[in-house]
Formats: C-alpha cells, sequence, structure tokens
C-alpha cells in the first residue's frame, strides 16, 4: 500500500471513463459521501479496503458497481438490506457491522465475505442457497 490519507469526496468518481475505484491499503478516513450511492458505469469495480472509513455504509444497490470490497474499515451499523443482482463479490469483513445478516438474493454472487463483525442470529436460507454457497 501506500501512505495516502485524508478524507474522499465525490470528485473520485468523476474521473473520465474510469473502471474502478482502487484506494485500497492507505489511511482514508471519515464516512463514505452520498454520491458514491449513485456509480454508475463505467464504474464497475470499488476497492477501498484496508483504511479507516467509517460511518455506515452507502447503499450500493442502484449503482454499477460489480466486485466491492471494503474490509478492514470502521463501518458500523447494518449490512446493506439488498444486494444487487450483477455483483459477483462483497466483502466487508473486518468492520463493525451489527444485526442479523439480511436475507439477500444474489445469483451471480461468487463470494460473500462478512466474517468478523459484530453480527447476531443466523444465516437466512436465501442466503445459504446463494450459488456462491454452493460451490
Amino acid at each position: 500500500g501506500n501512505r495516502l490519507s485524508g478524507t474522499i469526496d465525490c470528485t473520485l468518481m468523476q474521473l473520465p471513463n474510469s473502471i474502478g475505484i482502487f484506494i485500497a491499503d492507505n489511511n482514508f478516513y471519515g464516512t463514505l459521501p452520498s454520491c458514491f450511492q449513485t456509480i454508475t458505469l463505467p464504474l464497475h469495480t470499488f476497492h477501498i479496503h484496508i483504511n479507516q472509513f467509517s460511518g455506515t455504509f452507502p447503499d450500493l444497490s442502484t449503482t454499477s458497481l460489480i466486485d466491492i470490497v471494503a474490509h478492514e474499515n470502521n463501518f458500523t451499523g447494518s449490512l446493506p438490506p439488498t444486494i444487487r443482482n450483477g455483483v459477483t463479490r462483497l466483502s466487508v469483513a473486518k468492520n463493525r457491522f451489527s444485526g442479523s445478516i439480511p436475507s439477500w438474493t444474489c445469483p451471480t454472487c461468487q463470494g460473500i465475505h462478512i466474517d468478523h463483525n459484530l453480527l447476531t442470529g443466523s444465516i437466512p436460507s436465501s442466503v445459504l442457497n446463494m450459488p456462491a454457497m454452493n460451490d
């Protein structure tokens, strides 16, 4: 990683022809701006893992993202209520998410990583029946 730090804002999404945001393994902090809930093509990869982001995780179900990697941050609150069909990976392990696991359905998911959080309850059958869980 690098030693980049500071907060991020919506200008990061305005880079022309970018297909991904790769700012992992740095010292970025703060909450993610609400504009991240409206990411559209060509952006489809969002790698922000191993930073110090905090606050609630944005609902990315209406974005064009298919690869969401945000593990090892300080996100709190509930897991996202839905995962958009088309997502191939959601990695939000090693944060501070709490509550139960949502009844996600995502036939395109190849990997879901939610370990090392503060989750409670059981794993919904819809999650257990996702193709990623049956490989």
